[in-house]
This record gives structure tokens, C-alpha cells and sequence, in this order.
């Protein structure tokens, strides 16, 4: 099968397993925020953040260094294998160890029972994480998206099974780890054979692979805090419940934003890496890859950002209607991270993560007053100072990343896909806003739904050629 094939049959399968993890997740959510109290949602933020940081130590960024290599032996495969493993009890009894220290600094004593519970998925998520890599190395997106598909199901009848009963924020809590277990079992069980390991540990012969993580898992750290410290400061700051609000309307986003980024990873980076020593060709698919982006984020985002309003209050309900103006600048602000995002495969694929460290240096200074500049006006205060501090760091990323990394590409190149698709989805923006204006009236589903459909046939218009791009290229 041609590099094309696989790659439309990987972005067909990858979006499939996808789509139904998103769709399991808000409905999921939709269902327990008629279930569960707003203060409930807080707590799982909280957890979430801190498990989330403490996984990144257990992978120490060879996952990632991985994909550039593709002569690892059984020996050196092993021992990053049991080094993972060794790192993530490490990391759950130091988490044990902090846990009181967290519940504390939150003045929420319910933490200390959910953080050891969840901190579980720790040492289930390290035992999968290598032969995920693997398969989508082998382009095996088949077998791991039919295993998310049926453990993502599971996992919801199960959280409504849950809630129903009166489990509350357990109710969240079990069904996540059961449907990590599931899937890390399924994806070890069908991965195995082809890549069987060997009880060594051989940190020496590894220690070139550990050295391209290492730059890869401090970038990760650094990025992880950046994106994270809004949570961390409403939860101090704030009541709980309204950081059970704000998460709640963050995460609704961020299930659009894993979507598309994991196809776009997911299958996107095995194929450039597999054509980047030839530059003349791997520049024309990169500059192909970058205008899909812009297309596929600017148009998922500007969609959200359009019908937030009704949204929010078919999926969360009345009480969290108001909130929209939040959904609309979150969206925004992934709309081009996402574009960002899609660049900075760039780095992983060259192997130079030093390049990627040193910016995100740059973000972990920056981001964090940001946010708690921002916090001094609440809720909306936090999200529009991270839009500004994105619009302004555009180019900058440029200057410090893409540059350094690929040549040939001026900013006007690669700024061009995306600030399109932002002027053609602001026009509609106005028209619509004018369109509510002169019928005095709120957004209801039928207009957004009109509204929706104008915007697609006019935003399909004006990108006939990334729309032929994908359907026709050929890597």
C-alpha cells in the first residue's frame, strides 16, 4: 500500500475512533452535569492536572523519540520498556507522598481520597504507551481505533450506570480507569508479539535515545504548566464550582482540538518523517500539510465559536448558557494553536527538541503571568489575555522555531493558510451578529443551524483547493 493510501485509510480510521471518543466524552458530560454538582467537575480538574504532570515523567520523552528511530534492538526496546514502568510507581508514590500536601494548598479534603485513586492510572497508562507507538509506526490505525471505540463506550454506560446510582464524583473517576485499563490491555495483547521484550534493564545503550527525550520531556513539563496554570489558579483563587464551570467549557473545546490533533499527528508524522531526507519533497507536502490545517482548525473553531451559545446549552444545560462568550474566545484561541500545533511536527520529526525546549522556555516564563494577570477580571479576563498572548507570539514562534528548523518557508508563507481562513470565518462572524441585530432576537438551533450551513458553503468556497488538495495529492 502507497504512503496515500495508507494515510487516507489511517485518517479514515483514526477520525472514526476519534469522533466517537468525543462524542462519548460530551455526551458523557452532558448527561452527569444533570447528574453531579458544578463543585464535583473542580475536583476532577484538579486531579486531572496533577496526574497529568506526574505522567510526564514516566515516558521521560522517549515515546516521542521513538519515531525517529527505526533500528532500536530487543535489548534497547526492553529497557525503555522497564525503565517506564520502574519511573510510574516511582511517580504514584511520590504522588501518594504529595497528595496531602494538595489537598491542603486546595483546602479540599476530598482530594486526598481521589488523588491516590486516579494516580492509579499511572502505572496503567505506562504499561500501553510504547506499543501505542509502535502501532502507529506499523500504521496499525485500524486495530487501535476499534479498541478505543469499544473501551470509550464502555466507559460511558459505565459512568451513567455510576451516577444513576449516587457514586458522584466517583462515578468520573472509576470510568476513567476502566476505560484506560481496557484499552492498555487490549493494545499490549495485540502488540506483543511483534515486539517482544526482554526483563533487562540497559540505560547505557539507550542513553542517546534518553538524550533526545530528555530535551522533549522538558519541553513537555514546561508546555504541560503553561497550558495547565489557568486551572491551577482559578482552583486557588476561585470557588470550585466555578472551576468546575470553566473546565467544563475548556474541555467541551479541547475534545475538538485532541480530535483533530490526533489525526493530525497520528497520521501526519509518520508520513513526513518518512520523506524527510528528501528536502525538495518534504518541503512541497509540508506546505500542503500546513494549508489542510489552517482549513480543517480554522473551520472546526470558527464553528464552535458561531453556535457557543446554543451549544452550551443543549449539551450543559440553562445554567451554563451564560457563559458563552468563554466558549468563544477558548475557540479561537485553539483555532490557532492548533495551526501552531500541527508546525511544531517540525520538531519532532528533524529530532532537534532543543529547538522546541528553548521555546517552550520561552512560554513557561511568559504564560503564567499571563493567566494570573488575567485573573483579576475573572473568568473572561483569563481567556482573553490568552488570546492576546497567542496573537502576539504568533510570529515569534515563527522567528524561534519553524525558521530554525525549515528553510524556504517566509512568515508570510506560513502565516498566509491561516490568517485566510480567520478573515473569511470573522466576515460570517459580522453577518451573523448583524443578522440577530436586525430581527431583534437570541440565537435559536434552527438559525445557528441556517447559520451554519452559510458558513460552510462560503468557507468551502473559498478553499476549493485545499478541499482538491486533499482528495487528490499524493505523497
Amino acid at each position: 500500500m502507497s504512503l496515500r493510501k495508507k494515510a487516507l485509510t489511517g485518517t479514515a480510521w483514526t477520525t472514526g475512533a476519534m469522533v466517537t471518543k468525543v462524542v462519548v466524552q460530551v455526551v458523557r458530560l452532558s448527561i452527569l452535569t444533570r447528574l453531579l454538582e458544578k463543585s464535583d467537575f473542580g475536583l476532577v480538574a484538579i486531579v486531572t492536572v496533577v496526574l497529568g504532570f506526574t505522567q510526564l515523567f514516566t515516558d521521560m520523552g522517549v515515546s516521542v523519540a521513538l519515531f525517529s528511530r527505526n533500528d532500536l534492538t530487543i535489548k534497547q526496546r526492553s529497557g525503555l520498556y522497564w525503565m517506564s514502568i520502574i519511573l510510574a510507581f516511582t511517580m504514584y508514590v511520590l504522588l501518594i507522598a504529595a497528595t496531602p500536601l494538595v489537598a491542603n494548598f486546595y483546602r479540599m479534603p476530598e482530594l486526598g481520597h481521589l488523588l491516590p485513586l486516579m494516580g492509579l492510572d499511572l502505572i496503567i497508562s505506562s504499561a500501553s504507551r510504547q506499543f501505542r507507538v509502535y502501532k502507529q509506526k506499523d500504521f496499525e490505525f485500524k486495530q487501535v481505533a476499534l479498541i478505543d471505540i469499544i473501551t470509550n463506550v464502555s466507559s460511558l454506560l459505565l459512568a451513567w450506570f455510576l451516577a444513576l446510582r449516587g457514586w458522584g464524583v466517583y462515578s468520573l473517576v472509576l470510568s476513567t480507569l476502566f476505560s484506560s485499563f481496557a484499552s492498555s490491555f487490549l493494545v499490549i495483547l495485540t502488540t506483543i508479539k511483534r515486539y517482544p521484550l526482554q526483563f533487562l534493564l540497559n540505560f547505557k545503550e539507550n542513553i542517546g535515545i534518553y538524550k533526545v527525550g530528555a530535551y522533549q520531556l522538558g519541553s513537555q513539563i514546561l508546555d504541560y504548566l503553561s497550558n495547565q496554570i489557568d486551572v491551577l489558579l482559578i482552583g486557588k483563587l476561585m470557588d470550585v464550582s466555578e472551576l468546575g464551570v470553566y473546565n467544563l467549557i475548556k474541555q467541551l473545546a479541547n475534545r475538538i482540538y485532541a480530535l483533530l490533533s490526533s489525526i493530525i499527528t497520528t497520521v501526519a508524522t509518520p508520513i513526513l518523517a518518512k520523506i524527510k531526507d528528501n528536502k525538495e519533497r518534504f518541503l512541497a507536502n509540508f506546505l500542503k500539510f500546513l494549508e489542510i490545517v489552517a482549513f480543517v482548525s480554522v473551520g472546526a473553531f470558527a464553528s464552535i465559536f458561531l453556535s457557543s451559545e446554543v451549544v452550551l446549552n443543549v449539551i450543559y444545560g440553562p445554567d451554563y448558557r451564560s457563559y458563552y462568550p468563554i466558549l468563544q474566545i477558548i475557540a479561537v484561541f485553539l483555532g490557532i494553536s492548533l495551526f501552531v500545533n500541527g508546525a511544531s511536527r517540525l520538531i519532532i520529526i528533524s529530532g532537534k527538541t532543543d529547538i522546541g525546549f528553548k521555546w517552550t522556555l520561552i512560554r513557561f516564563a511568559v504564560n503564567p503571568l499571563v493567566v494570573y494577570l488575567g485573573s483579576f477580571y475573572g473568568l473572561k479576563g483569563i481567556v482573553y489575555a490568552q488570546l492576546a498572548y497567542m496573537i502576539i507570539f504568533f510570529p515569534v514562534y515563527y522567528y524561534l522555531v519553524v525558521n530554525k528548523v525549515i528553510s524556504g518557508i517566509s512568515f508570510f508563507i506560513y502565516a498566509k493558510p491561516l490568517v485566510q481562513n480567520i478573515i473569511i470565518s470573522g466576515v460570517v462572524a459580522i453577518l451573523m451578529q448583524l443578522g440577530l441585530i436586525f430581527l431583534s432576537t437570541n440565537p435559536s438551533i434552527l438559525y445557528v443551524v441556517i447559520s451554519l450551513l452559510l458558513f460552510a458553503g462560503i468557507f468551502l468556497f473559498f478553499n476549493r483547493r485545499v478541499v482538491r488538495l486533499i482528495t487528490n495529492s499524493r505523497t
